[in-house]
């Protein structure tokens, strides 16, 4: 497995962890981290591709491990706030997400609650990112995405 992609984080073999992520603060500026990513992320995609995309594999599970943990940080805040419905009916420039209609106008979560939905998004979101977007080569790391956004 490419260093950069132990470097991430470290997962439970048997699978998911439902407890809160550990996050850290970057060391360095997001222009250098960048510079540092790209090469990294082209080593982690291309290790994960010669596993055949499998989830049950050790590279994959460090990778969704790292979304996971990155993904928590910036999500947990908005049903915490109460901006999550209307982070919701930015998404797909400006459509909003399907179902958007059934979130009430204010939506505010007890963090416990928040925590499980984050999770539950999550855990999906990152599972569709392996079987949509890397299993059929639909995102690469040379794009304008990076693994972090």
């Amino acid at each position: 497995m490419p260093r950069a992609a132990r470097a991430w984080a470290t997962v439970n073999p048997s699978g998911w962890s439902r407890s809160r992520p550990a996050t850290t603060s970057p060391a360095c500026s997001t222009a250098a981290a960048e510079k540092l990513e790209r090469p990294a992320e082209s080593d982690i995609i291309l290790q994960f591709g010669l596993q055949g995309f499998d989830p049950d594999c050790a590279d994959w599970k460090t990778l969704a491990a790292g979304l996971i943990v990155h993904g928590y940080s910036v999500l947990m805040a908005w049903p915490v706030t109460g901006s999550i419905r209307a982070m919701a009916a930015r998404a797909n420039s400006g459509a909003g997400v399907r179902g958007i209609e059934r979130l009430p106008e204010v939506l505010q979560l007890p963090e416990e609650q928040a925590h499980d939905l984050v999770m539950d998004l999550l855990e999906f979101a990152v599972d569709r990112f392996r079987s949509l977007s890397l299993a059929q080569h639909r995102w690469s790391p040379t794009g304008g995405a990076s693994l972090r956004t």
